[in-house]
């Protein structure tokens, strides 16, 4: 009994109807082929970029939840402002400076301390879901970086199961998912 109801707890929740079947309301099933003109049109421009990621596959091909989409976006963005806080630009960059004669505003004025407010706010912020990952443990957190920041496919289904795993967990930090009741256990 108790092997039963931690698999069970390990499956996607999903809606259900009243008769016990998956909920179709709502749910698009998107066939393979779109997910495919779809993906193609992002990565030639002509469609929001998003879909052209790894991230954007996955949720199109529904591999992941809109929470744990969300969340992947969320780290993406946290992560992106601490490198841009820290002074850390990622290698793939066509250009290494914010501006060709920008210099960094001076900590002292007004300007400047707002500005390292923001700075420590979102070192604060990547500093608190990282720790979510890495206590998460077995390369759960390299994974979602490769995955999220990186934009890296994953290999095979270890990482996808920990992907999920890492995401999912990344979504009830956000609080995108409205589990209250593991959120404050986990604290």
């Amino acid at each position: 009994m108790l092997m039963t109801t931690s698999r069970r707890k390990s499956r996607l929740v999903t809606a259900r109807e009243p008769n016990g079947r998956i909920q179709r309301e709502g749910r698009e099933d998107t066939a393979p082929t779109e997910i495919r003109r779809l993906r193609d049109a992002a990565l030639r421009g002509m469609r929001d970029p998003e879909w052209g990621t790894e991230l954007g596959r996955l949720y199109l091909e529904g591999t992941i939840t809109d929470s744990m989409y969300a969340a992947g976006k969320r780290w993406r963005d946290h992560a992106t402002e601490y490198r841009r806080s820290i002074g850390a630009f990622p290698v793939k960059s066509a250009s290494l400076e914010r501006g060709s004669l920008s210099h960094p505003l001076d900590p002292e004025s007004t300007d400047g301390l707002k500005q390292v407010v923001r700075e420590n706010n979102a070192a604060e912020r990547f500093f608190e879901a990282h720790s979510v990952l890495v206590c998460m443990g077995q390369g759960t957190e390299s994974i979602i970086r490769r995955l999220c920041e990186d934009d890296l496919s994953l290999c095979g289904m270890v990482e996808l199961k920990k992907a999920r795993y890492g995401l999912s967990r990344l979504a009830d930090h956000y609080r995108l998912t409205g589990n209250e009741k593991t959120l404050m256990s986990d604290r």
